[in-house]
């Protein structure tokens, strides 16, 4: 081996990737990037994957960074956008938040993105998201439910994920018809977390297995969604909802229109003033007959073949039942939640 040969151009970045394949602290990779330019490339490519834009000046520096250059732009794989209301300063209104988003939108290889602002009184418009170069597989959103994000979503086919916020209903304002969502938007949908009435216009026709439904729901309005609910190209596997009332009609609608169920979470509101510790061995004991008298024909195991936690505030029932429901989730709140 000719030690005095010259080393390969390659040489260097190969030792730089090995070197940051041993750590994961970005104040140690900006310190690399910082002692040799050579470096910075290599660190930025981790740097920059995974971005979170807090309050802050920092959120501003970041997102100059991003628009100036479309290397590092190209190189964010996942971004969240966490702008709690308190915490915001001026830089940021309106003109910082246009910044970052305007930097985000620029991110080619984007395939995550989680925007919120922790306030129901700031409502930015969906067209701020145009034009975007990505195609997320994660979108959880912030923006009011309208057409215009319903546009948004046309353009990305490739998304499997989609979190809405519910917006507040101002008081005194009617409210606004549900918008369209076209037909062959969102193929490749697979998880929905959002409003019952979005749900409807968004799960059929599309290959949903996991919902969860934000706000509380009345029995009479989840019986009358939930032919529509059913009618996705897949099977509903898991769901999450909210509701104030506790009756043997729900697991019976559930076991009619969706007997592919295996995970059910419940989260009861309770009213103010009820001892919830008083009602738990109550509830734990209404809920297995209520299992039992629906899913009366898959409960064949003796008793001691099933597994029940009491822990808290939160029950869990973890079946043994082979086809319906083997994870069951029930959770209490006080009051009325939105």
């Amino acid at each position: 081996m000719n030690i005095a040969s010259p080393p390969s151009a390659h040489f260097p970045l190969e030792i730089f990737s090995v070197i940051i394949s041993f750590t994961s602290d970005p104040g140690t990779l900006c310190s690399l990037a910082r002692c040799c330019r050579a470096f910075t490339r290599s660190a930025e490519f981790y740097l920059y994957d995974t971005l979170k834009f807090a309050p802050g000046l920092k959120a501003i520096q970041l997102a100059r960074a991003l628009v100036r250059s479309s290397r590092r732009s190209s190189y964010v794989r996942d971004a969240s956008v966490e702008l709690i209301e308190n915490a915001i300063q001026p830089i940021l209104l309106p003109a910082g938040i246009k910044l970052i988003i305007r930097a985000i939108v620029g991110c080619p290889n984007l395939g995550s993105l989680s925007l919120s602002w922790g306030s129901w009184r700031v409502n930015w418009p969906a067209r701020l998201l145009w034009p975007n170069t990505f195609q997320l597989h994660r979108f959880v959103s912030w923006f009011q439910w309208d057409q215009t994000i319903c546009d948004f979503l046309k353009t990305q086919s490739s998304l499997n994920v989609l979190v809405t916020v519910r917006p507040v209903q101002l008081r005194g304002v009617a409210p606004e018809p549900e918008p369209h969502l076209a037909d062959y938007a969102l193929p490749f949908l697979s998880s929905f977390t959002g409003r019952l009435a979005q749900a409807v216009s968004v799960l059929p026709g599309r290959p949903v297995t996991s919902l969860a439904l934000n706000g509380s729901v009345s029995l009479s309005e989840f019986e009358s969604a939930l032919p529509v609910l059913a009618q996705t190209s897949a099977q509903i596997e898991s769901l999450a909802l909210q509701t104030g009332e506790l009756s043997s009609r729900l697991f019976t609608l559930l076991g009619a229109h969706i007997p592919t169920l295996t995970r059910l979470e419940l989260r009861i509101v309770v009213r103010n003033g009820m001892h919830r510790e008083a009602s738990l061995p109550f509830t734990f004991l209404l809920f297995w007959v209520l299992v039992g008298r629906v899913f009366k024909s898959y409960i064949r195991e003796r008793l001691s073949g099933h597994v029940f936690i009491a822990r808290h505030e939160t029950l869990w029932i973890a079946a043994s039942m082979p086809t319906v429901i083997r994870g069951f989730v029930v959770s209490y709140a006080e009051g009325c939640s939105t």
